[in-house]
């Protein structure tokens, strides 16, 4: 088995999907949902098994290090009607999503992106100029407050009524769907960690025509009100348009048949 970032051949590792560090953060965090020809919850640890250890312990470890470092932004919560900037280093942050999604696309066998991830590999450890044929956009989520029906609906939850909403306390990783084809754009991916979605917009093209690049981008960005993540370190993100039960809906609707086929056996 060759190893899925440097093709080398030595002894290969586990290699976490979510970095080991995310599980510790969030015990609560118990199951993935999966899916290889159905939907199904695992109660484990997520792990692939076709990395090297040079790569385990090394670039890749160091990205992971650097996901830490921001999880104090990640981990918050954003409110409605409130902004935040993010600071990081877009490239190191851009790395690193690139891999928790590479590695998540390879724990499902019918994950058409896997292919196209995997050309990321040499900038995901630092050897390749790959970068430009991703581009990232950040927005936020809001908790959803439970109007006045739904606490009438909802009064006998006594642990539920006492928070009066429901947070945004995810992390996931998905191929998400243009309403359109975007010339140039091979997939677009979301990562999303707690409030914060972020999606990575993929060219399939080697390399692609900047203006060309640049009016796709545009066109993504407008359909799902992302901001550019940008190289100066300071992202100022604009206040959620969308709420965390929203955001549920959209992910059930866009698979509805596969749910629909698969609970109505249960």
């Amino acid at each position: 088995m060759a190893c899925a970032y440097c093709n080398g051949s030595a002894p290969m590792t586990r290699e976490h999907v979510f970095p080991a560090w995310l599980y510790r953060e969030t015990p609560e965090y118990e199951a993935q949902l999966l899916r290889r020809g159905d939907l199904r919850e695992v109660p484990a640890e997520l792990k692939v098994k076709d990395v090297c250890e040079a790569c385990n312990c090394g670039a890749l470890s160091s990205l992971d290090a650097a996901g830490k470092d921001l999880w104090p932004t990640f981990s918050r919560t954003i409110e409605a009607g409130e902004s935040i900037t993010l600071e990081c280093e877009s490239k190191t942050l851009k790395r690193w999503l690139l891999k928790l999604s590479y590695n998540s696309s390879r724990t499902q066998e019918d994950d058409a992106d896997a292919v196209l991830l995997s050309s990321f590999s040499p900038y995901i450890l630092g050897t390749g100029p790959t970068g430009r044929r991703a581009e990232l956009l950040c927005r936020t989520v809001a908790p959803h407050v439970f109007d006045t029906r739904e606490r009438e609906v909802l009064k006998d939850m006594v642990e539920l009524m006492r928070i009066g909403k429901i947070n945004a306390t995810q992390q996931r990783f998905s191929r998400v769907s243009l309403r359109r084809e975007v010339a140039g754009v091979g997939a677009v991916r979301m990562v999303q960690l707690n409030s914060l979605l972020f999606y990575l917009v993929l060219s399939h093209v080697p390399q692609p025509d900047r203006a060309a690049w640049r009016r796709a981008i545009k066109s993504v960005q407008k359909e799902f009100a992302g901001s550019v993540v940008v190289d100066d370190g300071r992202n100022v993100l604009p206040p959620p348009s969308i709420d965390i039960l929203e955001l549920n809906a959209i992910a059930v609707a866009a698979d509805f048949e596969q749910y629909q086929r698969i609970y109505s056996k249960r």
